[in-house]
């Protein structure tokens, strides 16, 4: 849901349940049958209970917004007289180009992308191990 869409060119993606029922109740993930239940989240009286699979997604969704925001950043700074600008527009978006979204390890593709979004913006990189 995340980079392999965007690359992708996909407008998004279609998450029409959070949770479901499969014949069983909501909370029984081992009930017998042939289905299991189909849950990103879990109800309760007062809100959800979050799943690895729903914070997966949610890191997907702030991958998109990581990248939209430098692309766009990016390409501003390729339309502004600065050569500096310019320079790093075009070492982003080259990288970004060349990202296998298949293969690549997405804390560190998040840490470059948040770099470069520092850099257009005038902040100093974040120093990460």
């Amino acid at each position: 849901h995340g980079m392999l869409l965007y690359k992708a060119d996909y407008d998004g993606s279609s998450n029409y349940v959070l949770y479901e029922k499969a014949g069983g109740f909501v909370w029984d993930e081992y009930f017998p049958g042939d289905y299991r239940s189909f849950c990103m989240v879990y109800p309760t009286i007062d809100g959800v209970i979050d799943t690895l699979a729903w914070e997966g997604f949610r890191e997907a969704i702030d991958d998109i917004r990581y990248a939209t925001l430098m692309r766009t950043l990016a390409e501003k700074a390729l339309k502004g007289d600065d050569a500096e600008s310019r320079r790093v527009a075009k070492n982003a978006l080259k990288w970004f180009e060349g990202v296998d979204e298949k293969t690549a390890d997405l804390d560190r593709l998040r840490r470059e992308m948040i770099d470069y979004i520092l850099k257009f913006i005038g902040r100093r990189p974040l120093e990460m191990p």
